[in-house]
């Protein structure tokens, strides 16, 4: 009897201490996980301020310190997601997209069927404007996941590049069902509409854009595509106030840059209609440099942004050299090719556009000589 006690004893010691060990590594997994979506969250909000060398550093920390599959899926994502964000804001497409597709591969050897992974890929081919290949994998991550809103709106947006901007408004408006908070399709539904000329629904798009997105980016697009509604509306105050926010909300967004020198220069010109040669000749040169200023900053940004040259040539035009100003023209005809901001229909509305003005520069030339 006595012995049995004793076995008793161990018996409940060794359940205790069993219970213990279980208790301890729940507990370490717990502040594993919490610690991990701690990091998280950060390499998210470094992404947002398109902070992307400290959300790259992280991400690969991240990717060391995983414990399991599952956060290391997590981790190689994130990495993913950063470096095809960084290939397509600093204009580094190729580089930074075949990064990310060799990252999510990698996620795809650890998950064969992980949406977000062929969502990534993409996207990465989407940006290299491949768009054969992103339609197939934003079309593989649906099948995967009919739910995913973001990847619906990518999907869109490939076909608003290619021209086919009913398509695009459906698959937009589809997302936005799933996900009203959605920027990435609120956004371009703002644009979609601009172009549309339903200006409502333009101003409806990019507020609600202003008001859900954590994404710096997004939001200095949306102040921009305000800033040109006030542009139309001859509502030049509001409109350099917008521009101004974008490129306050994000310093590389480019079009900011290039969309308030050119208001400046309509500006000018409806000075000199309202007030007159006198009034009008003391902003003139001071002016055209605040706007010339603009456009070489949006240049070195940029040095494929058609639109630059365009309203660089203005202000050559400006300036009464119609020589400077077809040269510019050329110089955005040349980049017109590789400027990944502009769709195919939009390309070949804005070569037309151009091809116009050389043609009434050249004539204009060609009457002073003559």
């Amino acid at each position: 009897m006595k012995i049995n006690k004793i076995k008793l004893l161990i018996y409940i010691l060794v359940i205790v201490s069993f219970a213990g060990f279980i208790a301890y590594y729940t507990l370490k997994s717990n502040v594993d996980s919490d610690y991990f979506n701690s990091k998280l969250m950060e390499i998210k909000n470094s992404f947002n301020a398109n902070d992307f060398e400290t959300a790259i550093l992280n991400s690969n920390k991240l990717v060391e310190e995983a414990t399991n599959d599952d956060q290391k899926i997590q981790a190689l994502l994130s990495l993913a997601t950063v470096y095809v964000q960084k290939g397509s804001i600093e204009y580094e497409e190729s580089e930074y997209a075949n990064k990310a597709i060799s990252i999510a591969n990698e996620v795809l050897e650890l998950d064969e069927k992980n949406s977000e992974a062929f969502r990534l890929i993409g996207y990465s081919y989407e940006i290299m404007e491949k768009y054969p290949e992103a339609i197939s994998y934003y079309t593989k991550s649906i099948e995967l996941d009919s739910k995913r809103a973001d990847t619906l709106s990518n999907l869109a947006h490939v076909y608003d590049l290619t021209g086919d901007i009913d398509k695009a408004e459906e698959l937009y408006l589809k997302a936005v069902d799933l996900d009203k908070t959605l920027d990435h399709a609120l956004y371009n539904l703002s644009s979609i509409y601009l172009r549309k000329n339903d200006i409502d629904k333009a101003r409806f798009y990019a507020n609600e854009t202003i008001n859900f997105s954590k994404n710096n980016r997004f939001r200095a697009e949306a102040f921009d595509l305000l800033g040109l509604i006030s542009y139309e509306e001859s509502d030049f105050e509001m409109a350099s106030q917008n521009f101004q926010s974008a490129i306050d909300m994000d310093s590389s967004y480019v079009n900011a840059y290039v969309h308030l020198g050119d208001m400046k220069i309509s500006e000018l010109s409806e000075k000199l209609l309202s007030e007159g040669g006198d009034t009008f000749s003391k902003d003139f040169e001071s002016t055209l440099e605040q706007a010339s200023l603009l456009i070489d900053v949006a240049i070195d940004i940029n040095p494929n942004y058609t639109e630059a040259y365009i309203v660089k040539s203005k202000i050559s035009a400006a300036k009464n050299n119609l020589d400077e100003a077809i040269e510019n023209l050329n110089k955005a005809k040349s980049v017109l090719p590789n400027d990944i901001s502009l769709g195919f229909n939009q390309k070949k509305a804005t070569e037309k556009n151009i091809n116009m003005r050389i043609e009434i520069f050249t004539s204009d030339i060609d009457l002073i000589r003559n």
